[in-house]
């Protein structure tokens, strides 16, 4: 009893102290042809002169590639088993162009090509044009350390910056034609974790259940003995 009593003052004026809060900025990166940046800007965390304490910084990229990929075997002799594959690399740089995040959204189709009909339309028995492809991929990281927390930390803004590459590609016979149209969007999330310091001085009913507490602690101890 003297032990649960002694926790639970403890506890309440914990509590009087200190409390966690979450601060989240979300950003969406319009649908746009690969090969292409886009800076996002957002506000640092503002410590309310020392009150709030940043312990992290989250990052979330939810990456998202869609298009189409086509194919024609040129070979009057064989036909070809054709892999069409559409994919981005999409990163989250910081300010210093550091890397934060990647995601490789990737989506892979195999057909087989029959012998070269004559038209290159990428249509017919020698062509293929795979068209609404769509995938996605996700990543994220926190970022714990002084200096890192440093740099979010004050009462401008920061940047990081979504960049995006095309990757998509053709595998096939040597005979072939082929081409992709890319196209890359996706979310980013910025999340603070802080805790709130109250610097207000604890209630009378605080201090006399801390006294309490101490006093239980001074007689366990004699029992003890």
């Amino acid at each position: 009893m003297l032990k649960r009593i002694l926790c639970g003052a403890t506890l309440l004026c914990a509590a009087g102290f200190s409390n966690a809060g979450i601060i989240v900025q979300s950003f969406t990166v319009d649908r746009q042809l690969t090969n292409f940046f886009q800076t996002i800007s957002f506000n640092q965390f503002n410590d309310m002169g020392g009150t709030l304490i940043l312990e992290s910084v989250q990052f979330e990229l939810f990456a998202r590639s869609s298009g189409s990929v086509r194919a024609e075997n040129l070979s009057n002799t064989r036909s070809s088993s054709v892999t069409a594959t559409l994919s981005t690399d999409i990163r989250l740089l910081d300010s210093s162009d550091a890397l934060l995040l990647e995601a490789a959204p990737s989506v892979t189709n195999t057909v087989s090509l029959g012998t070269f009909d004559g038209m290159i339309d990428f249509d017919g028995t020698s062509g293929q044009t795979f068209l609404g492809l769509e995938t996605n991929d996700f990543a994220s990281t926190i970022l714990l350390d002084g200096p890192s927390l440093a740099t979010y930390t004050g009462l401008g803004m920061e940047t990081v910056k979504f960049d995006v590459t095309a990757t998509s590609f053709v595998m096939g016979g040597g005979n072939l034609i082929s081409g992709a149209r890319t196209f890359a969007s996706g979310d980013v999330v910025v999340t603070y974790i802080f805790e709130e310091v109250n610097r207000v001085v604890s209630s009378p009913t605080q201090v006399a259940l801390l006294g309490l507490g101490l006093l239980a602690l001074a007689g366990l101890r004699k029992t003890k003995k």
